[in-house]
């Protein structure tokens, strides 16, 4: 008697108490949902941080082939050895202004020199920039911005397009300095 007069009252009390009441299916799935979208805004935001991690490397592996090119046309002494009077830093820019080196030269000016075709990473067309520059006092140098943005052919700043808000499209950039191998060679420098 006693064995089933707690059978009953274990059964009356695990009736209610058994479930989950509807305010907490509610919070459950709230807070479900909540960790859904913020799972999802985080593959997302992953997905674009890669699509620009990888516009980035390769625009700097487009960067460091071409400055392989400069260091190796730098690096090739002439024969007989060269001196001029105006400096190393203005032939090597006379050089490399030629079509040989891959320049387009109808965008080309003596200071800005676009590289190559346009390049397409990741489904967006982009150009290389070489801005040359020589300093007045020490002529033997040239000095080089490498820049790899959108292309503008009406920009004549650097040929890469800038928007209204003075935001430039420039994905990556790299200064450096060459000197041409004869200048070491000529005892007035």
């Amino acid at each position: 008697m006693i064995n089933q007069h707690l059978l009953k009252l274990a059964i009356k009390s695990s009736s209610k108490e058994s479930g989950f009441t509807m305010m907490e299916v509610l919070v459950a799935i709230l807070v479900s949902f909540a960790f859904m979208m913020g799972a999802l805004q985080a593959m997302a935001i992953n997905a674009l941080l890669e699509v620009k991690a990888e516009r980035q490397a390769k625009a700097d592996f487009w960067i460091q082939e071409d400055m392989e090119l400069v260091a190796s046309v730098a690096g090739t002494p002439s024969s007989p050895v060269f001196c001029p009077n105006n400096g190393f830093g203005i032939r090597l820019r006379n050089i490399l202004n030629s079509a040989t080196y891959n320049v387009n030269t109808s965008l080309s000016s003596n200071s800005v020199q676009v590289v190559g075709p346009n390049l397409q990473l990741v489904n967006k067309d982009y150009r290389l920039v070489r801005l040359m520059s020589i300093d007045n006092n020490r002529p033997d140098i040239l000095q080089i911005t490498y820049r790899v943005g959108v292309p503008d052919d009406t920009d004549t700043n650097d040929r890469l397009a800038d928007n209204q808000t003075g935001n430039t499209s420039i994905l990556a950039e790299n200064y450096t300095e060459f000197i041409h191998v004869d200048a070491l060679s000529c005892s007035n420098n």
